[in-house]
């Protein structure tokens, strides 16, 4: 008898799991659904086709008001030794059982003192603590902003070291307003203070966000091109991968950003997921700060992720254009090619990072710790009588 040893990679072992869910479907319920999955591709397959025809049009209406930038990369030099660090955080929740949840949080930061080339450094704090609570969404949610605590911690002890390099930047893995869903104004507070300080110190504080979600940008695109163009747009990421991906291959170099604007100060025809935006920014405009938004992407291949720009003061268009070429500028510069976002914050992300199976492992020894043998046995009585 022969042993075959087969190590698969994890895409391997999705894509098999996959294949056997697929077989184990009903055969009947299967072919109706394939047959019903052919029909939409097609459908799709013929909206794509008019988003192509649309883009060149789309691309030369948008061209006239200098939608999409390219950096002057020539003078990249100018931000190579600007000191910069990143900021995240992350969360793990265990348990369950009787209502009782572990709350495992983290987060770090990492520090380029002598900017690009230089070394890199990287501190980490943690906490942990019991949720009694028999709905998960609402753990969730206490376990996010207690991360988000953490992370503010994070950001006012980078604050503190990049002021006595004289400034810098902050790259925070996320939208600067965090969690998008929680209005509490004595968080807020708490966090445009630590901003302001961040300002006041000579620190550009800039948001990284990954996931592209809402239609705020169309929403303002609305309001100088023809109606018919955009017909088949329902996001901000249909729009803008088509666009910049048109102005890269159109362009022949990268990265390419988006015209910086400020978040809407009126709520009138906006999406009920971006009214959530729109009434936040309106509690940090009341705390000072003024948060301005663009989209980036490095190259064909790359993803979209929009940067946002927190102020003390509001900016004029020229004002806002100059700044978003130095940042533009800089996130060039630590964008390693075949990486999509800076690599700083990279670093803070796997820093940071609570992986299930060690919150899970974690878990183990809280329980193994909270009952010795002699009660194991009593429970386990218990719960089998």
């Amino acid at each position: 008898m022969v042993e075959l040893s087969v190590i698969y990679s994890l895409d391997e072992l999705k894509a098999l799991i996959r294949k056997m869910e697929f077989y184990r479907t009903d055969p009947q319920l299967l072919i109706d659904l394939i047959n019903k999955a052919k029909t939409l591709g097609e459908s799709e397959r013929r909206r794509l086709k008019r988003l192509g025809r649309r883009a060149r049009e789309l691309s030369r209406v948008l061209d006239k008001i200098k939608f999409c930038r390219f950096p002057l990369l020539k003078d990249i030099n100018g931000v190579k030794d600007a000191p910069a660090g990143a900021v995240d955080g992350s969360f793990q929740i265990t348990g369950g059982i009787g209502g009782t949840w572990y709350v495992m949080v983290g987060a770090a930061y990492v520090i380029a003192p002598r900017g690009f080339g230089g070394a890199i450094n990287y501190k980490v704090s943690t906490d942990m603590v019991v949720a009694r609570d028999p709905d998960e969404s609402s753990v969730k949610r206490k376990a996010e902003i207690l991360m988000m605590l953490l992370e503010t911690k994070c950001i006012r002890l980078l604050r503190n070291e990049l002021s006595t390099q004289g400034g810098g930047t902050i790259f925070i893995d996320g939208p600067i307003m965090d969690p998008p869903w929680c209005s509490d104004r004595n968080y807020i507070s708490d966090r445009a203070r630590v901003i302001k300080e961040s300002l006041s110190s000579n620190i550009r504080v800039l948001g990284i966000i990954k996931r592209v979600m809402g239609s705020l940008l169309l929403h303002e695109v609305h309001k100088v091109i023809d109606q018919k163009l955009l017909e088949d747009y329902t996001c901000d990421r249909d729009f803008i991968s088509l666009i910049l991906n048109y102005s890269l291959i159109r362009g022949g170099h990268g990265p390419v950003f988006t015209k910086p604007l400020e978040y809407p100060r009126r709520g009138a025809n906006l999406s009920n997921y971006d009214k959530k935006t729109y009434k936040l920014y309106k509690m940090y405009l009341n705390e000072g700060i003024y948060i301005y938004y663009s989209y980036f992407k490095n190259s064909v291949r790359d993803r979209v992720y929009r940067v946002e720009l927190a102020t003390e003061e509001e900016l004029s268009e020229k004002e806002l254009d100059e700044e978003y070429m130095k940042i533009a500028q800089l996130i060039a510069l630590w964008s390693l090619p075949g990486f999509s976002i800076p690599l700083l914050v990279m670093i803070a992300h796997d820093k940071c990072n609570i992986r299930k199976g060690a919150a899970e492992t974690l878990y183990y020894e809280i329980i193994a710790k909270m009952l010795n043998q002699e009660e194991l046995m009593h429970w386990t009585s218990l719960l089998s009588g």
